[in-house]
């Protein structure tokens, strides 16, 4: 699901592991720093966990996160 992160002067986001921004700059450091992460399986919201490491790494803010909905009786 979409998560879009504040990160100062321009706002990136990220849905199914793809990366969009208007800086191509800050896109490439986004791109470097997600194949950098290793992102198990059984994380239930991988795009969520990358956010918040973009948010660490540019002192920035997650600003929408549209939440995965949860399935009964699957374990995460």
């Amino acid at each position: 699901m979409t998560v879009v992160v504040d990160l100062g002067y321009v706002q990136a986001r990220i849905d199914k592991g793809v990366w969009k921004c208007s800086d191509p700059v800050i896109l490439t450091e986004l791109n470097f720093m997600q194949d950098e992460k290793i992102i198990y399986t059984s994380d239930p919201d991988p795009d969520f966990t990358l956010a918040k490491e973009a948010a660490k790494e540019f002192n920035g803010a997650i600003v929408r996160h549209d939440k995965i909905p949860r399935k009964k009786g699957l374990i995460y």
